[in-house]
Parts: C-alpha cells; sequence; structure tokens
C-alpha cells in the first residue's frame, strides 16, 4: 500500500506548482475569450490537472534501482521492422523457392527457435 501512496504524495507536494503554472493561461485566455471566466471551469481543470499527474507518477515513479535495471537480462526489443521475417526464414528450414518446406514449416511444433536478445 504504501508503494502507491509515495507517488500520490509526492503529486499532491508537486500539484501546487503545476495547477498555478497550466492554470494562469487558462484563466486569463477564458477571461479574454468570455468576458469573465467560471470557476466550475478552473476546478474541473484542477482535478483533470491531479488526475494525470497522480496517474502519470504512479506509472513513473515506482521505478527500479539503477543497479537492478543494468542487471536486466529480459528479452530485448525488436525494432527493425520485418526483422521476424528474416530470423524466421534463417531458424525454421523454410525456404520459399523449396514448396517442399512450406508444409513442413506448418506442421512444425514450435516455427523457430529464436534468440530473444
Amino acid at each position: 500500500m504504501s508503494s502507491y501512496l509515495e507517488p500520490i504524495k509526492t503529486a499532491i507536494f508537486v500539484f501546487p506548482f503545476l495547477a498555478a503554472l497550466l492554470s494562469l493561461p487558462f484563466v486569463i485566455l477564458q477571461y479574454r475569450r468570455y468576458g469573465s471566466f467560471l470557476w466550475s471551469r478552473t476546478i474541473v481543470l484542477f482535478f483533470f490537472v491531479f488526475y494525470m499527474l497522480c496517474a502519470y507518477f504512479l506509472i513513473i515513479l515506482p521505478l527500479p534501482p539503477i543497479h537492478v535495471v543494468a542487471a536486466l537480462q529480459t528479452p530485448r526489443y525488436n525494432l527493425v521492422p520485418l526483422m521476424f521475417v528474416r530470423e524466421f526464414m534463417k531458424y525454421s528450414g523454410f525456404e520459399l523457392t523449396n514448396w517442399h518446406t512450406w508444409l513442413a514449416t506448418l506442421k512444425q511444433r514450435r516455427s523457430c527457435n529464436l534468440r530473444l536478445t
């Protein structure tokens, strides 16, 4: 439970500064556009800013320590477009020009043994 409370406490601490920074241009814009501003719109903006701030801190703040991140051995993302096709052709035994490999490749229980690095 405390892992959820720390980001919310941080959001409560940061909220007045961020709300003042965002609400001042909003109030000026509303006043210039309509000649006055409604408190209800300002309060809704405050609640929205607080909600987004809490959501942001709940997602971003519970980051693991640097030494844990440095020792991670999890799979890495493949950011090269269509690289999976090249790896499939390499590891599965599939040959585009040999139609006998097509059915055998589809019947394989595991299509390929890819390295996850």
